[in-house]
């Protein structure tokens, strides 16, 4: 059985979640360690859940791109 109200719970942490370590992404930018103009939230999802990181954003561990 599912809950909506679980649902609904999980996404808002989720989404909270995803813009606070979209945070870490965007000081990346402000560095230069990643592009500028790179999709913060979707960059941070890619390290977590691993899904294709955003143009121009290497993967975890690798160098960053200049």
């Amino acid at each position: 059985m599912q809950s909506t109200e679980a649902a609904r719970a999980l996404h808002a942490f989720s989404a909270r979640w995803h813009e606070q370590a979209a945070v870490v992404v965007r000081r990346a930018a402000e560095r230069g360690e990643v592009p500028a103009g790179t999709d913060a939230v979707a960059a941070a999802r890619a390290g977590v859940f691993r899904e294709p990181a955003p143009a121009g954003v290497t993967e975890p561990g690798a160098p960053p791109a200049r």
